[in-house]
């Protein structure tokens, strides 16, 4: 059958919804059970069967399926009671078209059963009704993702409420999202809650096209632009066992409390509440409030114990010992192998340490996962730019300049200025890469879209690179005065600013405070002769010196001769590594350092770029990098 009518409504099962021809946005898994559903021509289909046919071989509670009805309740619109649950048993479809035409209004919400909650309405912004179910949580993380709808909806109630006209206008309403803080002090757990909240209710928000939402830093004023006059969102989050109390509240742009509400929900069985929340927000606002569960439709997870070890990987991002991070991230995966967020982050990790790694046979065995990781984030939804993103940074480590520049492309080809973190990926994608002018234009396309970006490390790196060095360490400074963590892939541009200035004393204190390995300044140091030693002279003392498998020892050693003045040996070390290792991404990055500046006019460094396919790359997308130019008769210059 290849199209099936559901009222006003046509399913072509597995491939789309349809509604007076245009496609009707919903998730993938929604999408399974709509077509398990209606295939089942009327006949009751139980909870049993939609799990082991939608989930094959995965263990899901019922939650997640629960997740997915209310989904495809609100895909139905006024066509939504024809699905009817049968309590305790599954769910039947009514598949077919009205006898008589039905008119355009928003249907009933179906009555639902819930744990004691509380349902708020806008209107009144007091108790709507109070339901009960007596089943216990079954879910310990699944706080999150409630808090998160919670917020979410309400908060776009009350935005939206004040102004109905709104709906139809092109005008947005500003929004600020200030980082929630924990209530239980002192806890990693509780600080991963809270932020995983708080940027969660921010991509939400995002995808809200009445809103144009960023991030706030209470340090740092906005005073014109867009967010000048914004409504600031805050909150704080307490868990207490299997309860969870978020208290949140919305300022107006003069500072005054205009709205503030305290949510304490049980752990189990809310999901289908705060997708009645959301219809009936929706209903009296007529409105479409796009804050349901489909979390896959933007790379996140519909599965609470998948989010709750992505958040855990998140709060040891920073932590030396990637492995721990990495295994948050494996957990979040193997619950939900679609999690596309999840696969990209976990296929960065192993880049890095693609590039660490003591062994190149461990280097490889690393990038291979890089692979495998980014394949399964395109597969998951190839509509999606978080998977070409970090497919091109697997292309980048396994030295295919050419691939990672087409799968950034494909990003750009997403880029529509509201996303702060794709249009972030793109200009990493060029600092990597040398073309700083196509990353200056990136980062001021993202300080309009979300002010509070131009305080990220990513800033100080464009920065660096344009040898801007008291922007660098300015920046870092009022990073400290903020008391926030500060990792140390951003601490490097600091350390280099200061060398670079010529405050090696600093340098040092610096390094020796956010415990940076300086084993190959130390060994440049110590090691004159190495200047006039030949290639084979060289080779051998790497190799006593570093060890035979030393990788990035030996490309920071590189950046060292290129900064104390020696480009001939900086390219010949530059070599070496490429050499030494066919996988890694490092030496075609900090080619592009200042350090490195007089060592990209060598001829070595041209053979370089011939030999790892950088000029094939340049010459066939014609985009050069910025320190880069090409000759009619095929030759090409660097400075």
């Amino acid at each position: 059958m290849d199209s099936i009518p559901i009222g006003s409504r046509f399913l072509q099962p597995n491939r789309q919804l349809l509604v007076n021809g245009e496609r009707i946005s919903i998730g993938p898994r929604a999408l399974s059970i709509i077509s398990v559903l209606a295939q089942a021509d009327g006949e009751v289909v139980t909870k049993d069967e939609l799990l082991e046919t939608v989930w094959p071989g995965i263990t899901v509670e019922e939650n997640a399926l629960q997740v997915h009805i209310a989904a495809i309740r609100k895909a139905l619109g006024q066509d939504a009671d024809r699905l009817h649950t049968l309590r305790g048993v599954g769910y039947q479809l009514e598949i077919g078209q009205p006898d008589l035409p039905s008119p355009d209004l928003p249907s009933e919400t179906q009555s639902l059963s819930f744990p004691s909650a509380t349902v708020l309405t806008p209107e009144s912004g007091g108790p709507a009704e109070t339901v009960k179910d007596g089943r216990k949580p079954a879910l310990r993380r699944v706080w999150m993702a409630i808090a998160l709808l919670v917020i979410a909806t309400v908060l776009l109630g009350w935005m939206l409420q004040r102004d109905p006209g709104s709906a139809s206008s092109d005008l947005r309403v500003a929004v600020l999202v200030r980082p929630f803080s924990a209530d239980n002090q002192g806890s990693a757990s509780a600080d991963a809650m809270a932020s995983g909240i708080t940027d969660e209710l921010i991509v939400r928000l995002r995808h809200e096209s009445q809103l144009l939402v960023g991030t706030d830093d209470p340090s740092q004023q906005i005073t014109e632009g867009p967010f000048a006059d914004a409504y600031l969102v805050d909150g704080n989050v307490r868990t207490n066992g299997e309860l969870l109390r978020v208290t949140v509240r919305l300022y107006d742009p003069h500072g005054a409390i205009v709205w503030t509400e305290s949510f304490d929900r049980e752990l189990s069985g809310l999901f289908e509440m705060q997708e009645l929340i959301a219809a009936r927000i929706g209903n009296s606002l007529r409105v479409a409030l796009d804050v349901g569960h489909e979390s896959s439709a933007y790379g996140g997870t519909d599965n609470p114990e998948a989010y709750a070890a992505y958040l855990q990987a998140m709060a040891h991002q920073l932590d030396p010992d990637q492995s721990v991070p990495e295994r948050y991230l494996e957990r979040a995966i193997e619950l939900d192998a679609g999690y596309v967020k999840a696969l990209a982050v976990l296929s960065i990790s192993y880049g890095l340490r693609s590039n660490f790694a003591p062994t190149g046979q461990e280097a490889k065995a690393e990038v291979e996962r890089m692979d495998a990781a980014t394949h399964q984030a395109i597969e998951a939804n190839p509509d999606l730019w978080i998977g070409y993103a970090a497919r091109g940074l697997y292309h980048a480590n396994a030295r295919q300049p050419d691939l990672y520049d087409s799968n950034m492309r494909k990003v750009i080809a997403f880029d529509r200025g509201a996303d702060p973190d794709l249009v972030g990926s793109i200009a990493s994608w060029q600092l990597n890469t040398g073309r700083l002018a196509g990353a200056r234009a990136s980062l001021d396309r993202l300080a309009l879209i979300d002010p509070q970006r131009t305080q990220s490390g990513i800033n100080m790196w464009q920065a660096l690179l344009e040898a801007d060095y008291d922007d660098v360490i300015a920046r870092f400074h009022r990073w400290i005065a903020r008391d926030e963590d500060f990792a140390g892939s951003d601490v490097r541009w600091v350390f280099w600013a200061y060398l670079a200035k010529g405050d090696e004393a600093q340098a040092r204190s610096l390094a020796a405070q956010y415990n940076l390995d300086t084993k190959a300044w130390d060994t440049y140091l110590a090691s004159p002769e190495i200047r006039i030693m030949s290639q084979t002279e060289l080779t051998q003392w790497v190799d006593r010196e570093l060890g035979h498998d030393a990788f990035a020892d030996v490309v920071n050693l590189a950046t060292f001769a290129g900064h104390y003045g020696e480009p001939e040996l900086a390219a010949r070390l530059l070599r070496m590594a490429i050499e030494k290792r066919p996988v890694g991404g490092y030496p075609l990055i900090v080619m592009w350092w200042p350090s490195m500046a007089e060592m990209r006019r060598t001829e070595e460094f041209k053979r370089i770029a011939r030999d790892t396919g950088l000029v094939a790359a340049w010459r066939e997308s014609d985009d050069w990098p910025d320190a880069c130019h090409p000759f009619p008769n095929g030759d090409f210059e660097c400075e």
